[in-house]
């Protein structure tokens, strides 16, 4: 994460532009996005739905950072993947 720090205000106009938005919790990642005019919420153990007032009101303490896409996303590279099922399979 190598974005500038958002509060909430700022963080609820990324995702109505459809980014996601990350936060650190007791040193776990939470990443947070737009679906159906709802706040979805999920980190490694928990996915949940928030309507956009009360994602305001319970993170309006919050610091949150945009995800950079490229860096976040795992890409899986088709020679490794290739290679690997290769050996698999003999």
């Amino acid at each position: 994460m190598h974005s500038q720090q958002m509060k909430i205000e700022d963080a609820i106009t990324c995702l109505n532009e459809q980014a996601i938005v990350v936060s650190l919790q007791k040193g776990h990642k939470v990443y947070y996005q737009i679906r159906n005019e709802k706040v979805l919420i999920q980190n490694e153990s928990a996915r949940y739905v928030l309507s956009i007032e009360d994602f305001r009101q319970m993170f309006q303490t919050e610091v949150f950072y945009l995800v950079d896409k490229k860096i976040e996303q795992i890409e899986i590279q088709k020679e490794k993947d290739d290679e690997y099922y290769g050996w698999y399979h003999k």
